[in-house]
């Protein structure tokens, strides 16, 4: 097998490579290549970038769902055991209750709690109280499509 030394094909790399020479029908196959480092750089690249395009694909599927007032809550200003339970539950069958007085966070909690698990890949869907409240109310309504809407939902958020 014929070799050949090429420069790599890096970003401001001048190292050289030596590569195999492949002909087919009589013709030489080029292409570009990289240098084992800029290799490895090109991959943390790709890896960086993908890395990026997911958070960036869950930010967007948490914003959908997230009223706007709740999107960076700062769980320092939030009724101590509401941010603990926010920060650390962990995904279970069995759900969490977040209960006690008014403007104590429980919400801005769920929400934080909401964001980690759709940045952990898990399926979500948010409703606030009141469209809660008018999805259960409407299962039972005349109207066939704002019947099969709250049913939508109310199933949708089950799961």
């Amino acid at each position: 097998m014929t070799t050949t030394i090429v420069p790599c094909c890096g970003e401001n790399c001048f190292e050289v490579v030596e590569i195999p020479v492949i002909s087919v029908f009589n013709r030489t196959m080029k292409w570009n290549v990289l240098c084992n480092e800029c290799e490895q750089k090109a991959i943390q690249r790709q890896e960086q970038d993908a890395a990026e395009s997911r958070r960036n694909r869950l930010k967007t599927l948490f914003e959908a769902i997230c009223p706007p007032l709740y999107r960076e809550t700062d769980l320092k200003r939030i009724y101590e055991p509401f941010a603990e339970i926010a920060r650390s539950w962990q995904f279970c069958p069995t759900g969490v209750l977040l209960e006690g007085q008014a403007g104590t966070g429980k919400t801005r909690a769920a929400w934080h709690l909401v964001k980690r698990m759709v940045a952990k890949g898990h399926s979500c869907y948010g409703l606030t109280a009141t469209q809660f409240a008018k999805y259960a109310a409407d299962q039972w309504h005349s109207n066939a499509e704002d019947k099969s809407m709250a049913l939508e939902a109310m199933e949708a958020s089950k799961r």
